[in-house]
C-alpha cells in the first residue's frame, strides 16, 4: 500500500515526461523509467539516456562519447533492426563509463531504433533496486545482451573482444 501512495503522489508530480524533484535520495520519475538516486549521484533501476547524458554528475557519458570515434566501414546494420538490446550497467563502475557511451555512439551512427532497448542500472553488489535480475547471470558491468525476437544471441561482458563494434557485428553475424 506504502508503494502505491508513494507512486501515486510521485505520478501527481510528474509534468511534461520531466524528471521530478524529490528528496535527497527519492525517488523519481522520469518519462517511462523509474530509478532512484542516493546522495553519491549513482542511480539504480531502468534507466535512460537523457538521464545518463543529461545529470550533472554524469560529465563522463559526454567526454566519452565525443571522443570515441567508431570503425563502422562494413558494418552491416541490417542485422541491428530486429535486434533487442538490454544493457546492464552501474553509473559508480568505470568499465561501465567508458562502454556505455561507446555503445550508444554506435548506435546513433547506424541509426539504431531505440524501442528495443533497455538500459539498467545496478547496484555494486550487481543487484536490481527495483526487480531481480539474478535470472540474467550478471557479473559484471557492463554488461550488454543482444536478442533476435526472445532469443539472446550474445553479450559483451565489461568490456569487448577488439573493438566494441567488431563484437557487436560478429555477435550479429553469430561468430561468438
Amino acid at each position: 500500500i506504502a508503494w502505491i501512495i508513494l507512486s501515486t503522489q510521485l505520478m501527481a508530480r510528474a509534468t511534461a515526461g520531466k524528471s521530478v524533484p524529490a528528496p535527497k535520495g527519492g525517488y523519481h520519475v522520469h518519462r517511462r523509467f523509474d530509478y532512484r538516486g542516493v546522495d553519491d549521484g549513482n542511480h539504480f533501476g531502468r534507466l535512460s539516456k537523457s538521464l545518463i547524458t543529461d545529470h550533472d554528475s554524469y560529465t563522463w557519458f559526454p567526454k566519452q562519447y565525443d571522443a570515441y570515434h567508431p570503425d563502422l566501414n562494413g558494418f552491416d546494420s541490417t542485422n541491428l533492426k530486429k535486434i533487442s538490446i538490454k544493457i546492464f550497467m552501474g553509473t559508480w563502475c568505470h568499465d561501465s563509463k567508458r562502454e556505455v557511451p561507446r555503445l550508444y555512439k554506435i548506435l546513433d551512427e547506424l541509426y539504431y531504433d531505440y524501442e528495443n532497448f533497455e538500459i539498467i542500472g545496478l547496484t555494486k553488489d550487481k543487484k536490481g533496486y527495483f526487480q531481480d535480475y539474478t535470472t540474467f547471470g550478471i557479473t559484471n558491468t557492463p554488461t550488454f545482451i543482444f536478442y533476435r525476437g526472445d532469443i539472446e544471441i550474445g553479450r559483451i561482458i565489461e568490456k569487448p573482444m577488439g573493438t566494441l563494434e567488431s563484437h557487436i557485428q560478429n555477435i550479429l553475424k553469430g561468430k561468438l
